[in-house]
């Protein structure tokens, strides 16, 4: 079992005998790179009933030519930690490590296991594992189609496309864990539909991915910076619960001669308007102090709250 991490599976050589019978429909291309240098964006791991199994928390930043995406998912006692790096320009992958740690009763031996891919000039991979029991898979070297892209990177990737109706595009999807695995994939554009969210309603483009036999749907909000704020395979869900917009800290500041109090109210409370908000700082919105919050021996005309979007 354990050797099978890394083989080549008869799936990946079909797949590769076959490459180009999906040539009516165009490679992707980076259409734009929406995203800040510095972004970081949490997701809840539901079922279909909308229970929470999990979490999922995932950073891109831009280091110079390179961009660097993080994510780690923690399932109970499980976490899954990602780690790419990619050409900043046209986001070919560098290089992946991927750490999970498994627990006992799973289908996998308990214990820590590491794979490291590196990519070299767009058409080669390099793997090799770390498993449990100090054992050790690799190097093992394989050549790849020049499309090809790394399969945890469609978090981002799909946000760069040109979002056009009807939208159909293809690339080859690299798998390193369980399996290694080359697949033929196409990204298109279905739909547009609104996502309800803990913060807030998105319009979004819905976008579904075939690979494997298997359909997939991911939402990205139609405003920049194309947020990924749903995705869904079968019935796990991932649900956007925090980006950089919502993460707006207000600081309410009750101004009187003599004392300043700051008050921090909980961040979801803001919702998905930040907009709204940063205009009625820009507008310096003052509200006068309430009668319960102002002390007894206090001038009620002295006293004022400022909200100031830091």
């Amino acid at each position: 079992m354990k050797k099978s991490l890394l083989a080549l599976p008869l799936l990946v050589i079909v797949c590769l005998a076959l490459f180009g019978c999906g040539a009516t429909i165009p490679t992707i291309i980076i259409h734009q790179i929406p995203w800040p240098d510095d972004e970081t964006i949490s997701y809840a791991v539901q079922d279909s009933q909308g229970t929470e199994l999990g979490t999922l928390n995932m950073t891109i930043r831009r280091e110079g030519d390179i961009y660097l995406m993080t994510s780690c998912m923690v399932m109970g006692n499980s976490t899954d930690e990602i780690t790419i790096a990619m050409n900043a320009d046209d986001l070919k992958p560098i290089s992946e490590t991927r750490t999970i740690n498994v627990p006992p009763g799973g289908a996998l031996p308990q214990g820590l296991y590491e794979v490291r891919a590196t990519y070299e000039d767009s058409n080669k991979v390099t793997i090799e594992a770390d498993l449990p029991d100090n054992q050790h898979q690799g190097p093992y070297a394989f050549d790849i189609p020049a499309d090809s892209y790394a399969n945890d990177q469609v978090w981002y990737l799909f946000r760069t496309l040109p979002f056009a109706e009807g939208y159909a595009g293809r690339y080859t999807n690299i798998i390193v864990w369980t399996n290694y695995q080359t697949p033929a994939a196409t990204i298109t554009i279905v739909g547009n539909e609104t996502v309800e969210t803990p913060v807030g309603s998105f319009n979004c483009h819905k976008l579904e991915l075939s690979v494997l036999n298997i359909t997939l749907h991911f939402w990205c909000s139609v405003d920049p910076p194309h947020y990924l704020v749903k995705y869904q395979k079968a019935d796990n869900i991932l649900l956007l619960t925090e980006h950089p917009e919502s993460a707006i800290v207000w600081l309410y500041a009750t101004i009187h001669v003599g004392f300043l109090r700051l008050l921090f109210p909980e961040p979801h409370r803001l919702g998905h308007r930040p907009g709204f908000y940063l205009r009625r700082c820009v507008a310096c919105l003052f509200r006068p102090m309430a009668e319960e919050e102002r002390p007894a021996h206090t001038n009620p005309h002295r006293h004022i709250s400022l909200a100031v979007r830091l």
